[in-house]
């Protein structure tokens, strides 16, 4: 298909269209897209129509169609560009100026809109086609002229107002320094603005640049590198800054895609301007030799490429008009039809080599460098054109690359087929756009796949990773897929987590143990602030104060302490305040109020650790010491007690003391006077003795009692070991106690007692315990009988390493109800009031007993059931141990 070729300009706008094209695709899938974005979707789109058309209109061999079609879809697309990106700039992270962004809008779709129409009329109206390779040249009125001057000018002005717009955000973004923020943006939002706005100054440097190529100003390329640079720049940008496209993800496959196509362009470039160069240099060979064989008047041998040659002899002119035919190998060939531009070929290789002797020797003055170069080229024209021939604008045949050269005073001119140049390019063009398109679908499909396996997955696995000890995981472990930089992240980071799970369990039993501490320590904590209001109470003020922690956090503590201690313990809180942390406390006591309104007195210290950012605060530790207090008062009442009843049982002993020896006096004399008023029959008189003798008696056994419990209680009553028959000394208590038993008609009845032994103890105290055993129970017993059983309990594991000896004396009298029992063992109490009217008695005699059964190792029980009688248990070690 000769029609369908492909040519430099297409090779090098396809690596900007597939660009655009990806970039606008994408743009358009975003979801919940921004107006930013959106505005930058339409600016693809438009860049995408623009490049398509130059590829289009270069690749279909059609030059009328061509040329309108290129002319009018260029200038609609590239002028509608400046719609979305003036208002890109305007809604770039955010519209910072709305009013001027819709008035921007309405002009930019004015200006667009109008100069489109302008344009595509213009198109219409071209007068006439010159080829020079592949760049078309045509004449047309002078009004469409002004018009593309000013669509020279208003384009790059579109630009540059985008970019002024970005730029004033840039400030915008950084109030506080607006004039370095030009240079050195503080924030991501002013950064971002101010990279593109330089980006889309290269926009505007690309739209300069490619003006100047078209007038062949710049090398060929030019624009289009600078294009690439300008689409690389905006893509990095903007997956970097834009928030819908900022996964790493997309980061990655957009800037290796755009950069690969970025490669390609400048590869496929660089290829083109070879296999242009070879062909020109292969064809200037051939005109050469063509030239050496025309100096011979010989036309045989004339390479087969060779489409025609024609000589115009000079006369009467430099190249004046009248060609004439040497060769020609085109059927129906008129050389009068061939548009002449000899003369414009010459002028324009005469610019060319006049650029370059400028730019080797800048100060080079620019008539000197012209002269030069027309001096150069009148010795070795070989200029290179393309020739139409006039009117067959669509017949491919008839479209000519041709070279000239001067010999003997004329003009040659070599003509070659413009479609077989073509089709040698685009043998070239055709396999680096399959190449190109290749590389776009392989980094379209192993690209992501590549990336997703050996990056994102790991990534997104590391982050999953990071996102869940965020929310508190301890027990995280990241899957480890490459042995790479990546694989080493995650063991490194699950090192970390493993090592921060050990610290924080750590932390929480430490946080535990010391929170268990406060809580359940016996003691008040609470932390307040500089003015005293409560920012953490612990548990344990329920318990003393009967308040909830959460009912006192943002209370004032001073509240809560009585009137008559508030500003002593504001005067301590005060100079606590003034004092460092290391100073040692002291305790304040107060009285705090209790929830149910009565109030406890506690005892507190405080610490002031204002300057601890951990604590920020003061630590008042707080005890309650109301029970102390009490248990104080108890003791000291207690105390005086003590000391009142030993001040008792002194003056006890001492007044007994006093009392026993004028009653003994009292006694001997009571017991001679009866003796002999007896011998002098004075019965009468004896009896009256006799009664005094035993009032007397019994007025001594008291004070003997009472003298005995009061060495009891000051511990004065000392203890007088020996070894003495069990049996014997039962039997003299027996005889010396039998008057007492007889004295109620009682009946004394002595169990046997076999194997009691000996007994090494206090004999005296002994036997009296049993005394008083005894006799309790002969007075509270009426014709009756009393058992007495006398037993030994050898060693053994039941009763340890000791033998003991039990003492048990029953009744058969009035008994003894639970009550009595529970008081029968205590000083001066006896059974009840009726007890002591009836029986007598000062209710001692037990209470010595039961204190000389402890002075003597043992106990003594009772049992008994009123009205059946009462049981009393002596148990005693056989033999104390001297300490």
């Amino acid at each position: 298909m000769d029609w369908l070729l492909i040519s430099p300009p297409v090779i090098g706008n396809l690596p900007i269209f597939i660009l655009n094209l990806l970039i606008a695709l994408y743009l358009v899938s975003v979801r919940g897209k921004s107006a930013a974005t959106r505005w930058l979707a339409m600016w693809f789109i438009s860049l995408t129509v623009l490049a398509l058309t130059q590829i289009v209109t270069n690749l279909v061999y059609e030059p009328r169609w061509s040329f309108y079609a290129n002319r009018i879809a260029a200038s609609i697309a590239v002028l509608m560009s400046l719609i979305p990106l003036i208002q890109f700039a305007y809604h770039f992270i955010d519209n910072t100026y709305p009013l001027e962004s819709e008035i921007a809008l309405y002009l930019t779709a004015f200006v667009s809109v109008g100069l489109s129409i302008v344009f595509a009329v213009q198109s219409l109206l071209v007068t006439e086609f010159v080829y020079r390779f592949e760049f078309f040249h045509y004449e047309t009125s002078n009004l469409f002229k002004v018009t593309a001057q000013v669509f020279n000018i208003i384009l790059p002005l579109g630009y540059l107002w985008a970019a002024i717009v970005l730029l004033r955000k840039t400030i915008h973004f950084a109030p506080k320094n607006k004039w370095l923020a030009w240079l050195l943006p503080p924030n991501r939002k002013s950064q971002a603005a101010r990279a593109f706005a330089v980006a889309v100054m290269c926009a505007v440097i690309a739209v300069v640049v490619n003006r100047l190529e078209a007038q062949s100003l710049v090398p060929d390329g030019s624009y289009i590198t600078i294009t690439l640079l300008a689409t690389l720049a905006i893509v990095i940008i903007y997956v970097n800054n834009s928030s819908e496209a900022s996964s790493f993800r997309n980061k990655l496959i957009s800037i290796s895609l755009v950069a690969l196509l970025v490669s390609l362009g400048f590869v496929n470039h660089i290829v083109i301007s070879i296999a242009e160069t070879s062909y020109d240099n292969e064809r200037r060979a051939q005109v050469a030799h063509v030239q050496s064989l025309l100096t011979s008047d010989n036309t045989i041998g004339i390479p087969p490429q060779v489409t025609y040659i024609t000589v115009r002899p000079e006369s009467g002119g430099m190249y004046p008009t009248g060609y004439a035919w040497i060769l020609a190998r085109v059927e129906g060939f008129d050389i009068n039809n061939l548009v002449k531009s000899n003369a414009k070929a010459k002028e324009i290789e005469i610019t060319l080599r006049q650029a370059e002797l400028m730019e080797d020797d800048p100060s080079l003055d620019a008539e000197i460098a012209r002269s030069s170069a027309a001096a150069e080229l009148s010795q070795t024209f070989i200029p290179r054109g393309s020739r139409l021939y006039r009117g067959q604008y669509d017949d491919t045949s008839l479209h000519f690359i041709y070279y000239v050269f001067e010999q003997k005073g004329s003009l040659y001119e070599v003509g070659y087929s413009y479609l077989e140049y073509r089709r040698y390019i685009h043998g070239i063009a055709s396999q680096l756009a399959i190449l190109m398109v290749a590389a776009t679908a392989v980094i379209l499909t192993l690209f992501p796949r590549f990336f997703q396996n050996s990056i994102v997955t790991p990534l997104n696995a590391l982050l999953d990773g990071v996102k869940q000890v965020n929310a508190g995981a301890h027990n995280v472990v990241v899957p480890i897929h490459y042995q790479d930089e990546i694989g080493f992240l995650a063991n490194s980071f699950n090192s970390m987590v493993e090592q921060v799970a050990d610290r924080e369990q750590r932390l929480a039993k430490a946080e535990e143990y010391f929170r268990s501490l406060i809580e359940n320590v016996s003691d008040l904590i609470t932390i307040v602030d500089a003015t005293g209001v409560i920012r953490y109470e612990s548990p344990m003020v329920q318990t003393l104060f009967g308040y909830k922690p959460e009912e006192l956090i943002g209370q004032n503590v001073f509240d809560f302490i009585h009137p008559d201690d508030l500003s002593y313990v504001q005067e301590q809180f005060v100079h606590t305040l003034s004092e460092s942390p290391d100073t040692q406390p002291r305790a304040v006591e107060l009285r705090l109020k209790h929830k149910d309104g009565s109030w406890r007195i506690a005892e507190s210290i405080a610490r002031n650790l204002l300057s601890n950012p951990s604590v920020n605060g003061v630590i008042i530790n707080t005890r309650d010491v109301t029970e102390r207090k009490h248990i104080e008062a108890l003791q000291k009442e207690k105390e005086a007690a003590v000391e009142a009843n030993r001040a008792k049982s002194q003056f006890l002993a001492n007044m007994s003391h006093e009392l026993r020896t004028p009653l003994n006096a009292i006694l001997g004399y009571s017991e001679m006077l009866e003796e002999e008023a007896r011998q002098i029959g004075q019965n009468a008189l004896a009896e009256d003795l006799q009664r005094i003798y035993s009032s007397g008696k019994h007025l001594l056994g008291l004070i003997n009692d009472i003298l005995d419990l009061s060495k009891i209680e000051s511990g004065k009553m000392p203890l007088y070991l020996e070894t003495f028959e069990v049996n014997t000394m039962v039997l003299e208590t027996v005889n010396l106690i039998q008057p007492l038993i007889e004295k109620n008609q009682n009946r004394l009845n002595l169990r046997p007692m076999n194997g009691t032994g000996e007994m090494h103890s206090d004999m005296v105290k002994v036997r009296q315990i049993l005394y008083n055993l005894i006799s309790n129970a002969a007075k509270f017993t009426t014709q009756g009988e009393i058992t007495l059983e006398v037993s030994r309990q050898a060693a053994s594991a039941a009763v340890g390493d000791e033998d003991w000896i039990t003492l048990r004396v029953s009744d058969t009298g009035i008994g003894l109800s639970d009550e009595q029992i529970n008081q029968l063992f205590k000083p001066f109490v006896q059974g009840d009031t009726s007890t002591t009217r009836k029986f007598g008695g000062t209710g001692l005699g037990l209470a010595i007993t039961k204190h000389f059964c402890q002075m003597l190792g043992g106990d003594i029980h009772a049992s008994g059931e009123a009205g059946k009688g009462a049981t009393f248990t002596v148990k005693l070690p056989a033999k104390i141990k001297q300490d």
